[in-house]
């Protein structure tokens, strides 16, 4: 029985008393009900002694909660983890200037091989930046043009970043390649399906990084 029960039937055992004293009960005496009003209030005391228990109890998990958090919050705001991070995002800017830098002078050089083709009259043209490379400017080599034409209004780093989270590019619900993948990289991409390239394609990245981090682990 818990202890507020207790207290109830103390405190209710009072009341029944005192109701036969009113109803004229010689037998109930003094003593009876001045014993069953000290029980019960001995049993309210229980009543607040276990009251108070549970709540230090609670306090002390509580407490202990709050220890364990600090010792994880000061961890978390003092580990390497930032600083590994802000490593990589700062090489990914890097990476980034770099991409950008290389793309315009590779979209200059090639539009400059378009426009001299044309004036030697090996280019047919029109000259359209945007046909994917389709119109080599030298006969019969379309297709080795086309695997090195880079598209000029082509969002390489987002394709990148695509590709970094989902370890390949896909359009349209298609996946697709590019010229800045090398040849290698190009047909394991042309051997996912729509079934398998979701799972591949983890496999695929999680390859990609774990080579990358071999490369740059020091000697």
């Amino acid at each position: 029985m818990s202890a507020e029960q207790k207290a109830r039937d103390a405190a209710q055992a009072v009341i029944d008393l005192e109701e036969r004293v009113r109803d004229g009960d010689t037998t109930v005496t003094a003593a009876m009900i001045e014993k069953a009003r000290r029980e019960s209030s001995y049993a309210e005391l229980l009543v607040d002694a276990e009251r108070r228990g549970v709540e230090k109890q609670r306090q002390a998990e509580r407490a202990a909660a709050v220890e364990a958090f600090m010792g994880e919050y000061e961890e978390y705001m003092t580990g390497a983890d930032l600083e590994t991070l802000r490593g990589v995002y700062a090489n990914l800017v890097v990476a980034a200037a770099d991409l950008h830098t290389l793309l315009a002078e590779r979209k200059r050089a090639q539009t400059d091989i378009m426009n001299r083709a044309l004036a030697l009259g090996l280019f047919a043209g029109p000259i359209n930046p945007q046909s994917g490379g389709g119109n080599a400017p030298v006969p019969n080599d379309a297709e080795r043009w086309r695997s090195r034409y880079v598209k000029p209004q082509t969002d390489y780093l987002a394709l990148a970043v695509q590709e970094g989270q989902h370890g390949y590019v896909s359009a349209n619900g298609q996946t697709v390649t590019h010229a800045l993948h090398t040849p290698e990289r190009a047909e394991e991409f042309r051997s996912l399906t729509s079934s398998n390239k979701r799972e591949l394609g983890i496999e695929m990245r999680d390859r990609i990084l774990n080579d990358a981090l071999t490369v740059t682990e020091p000697a």
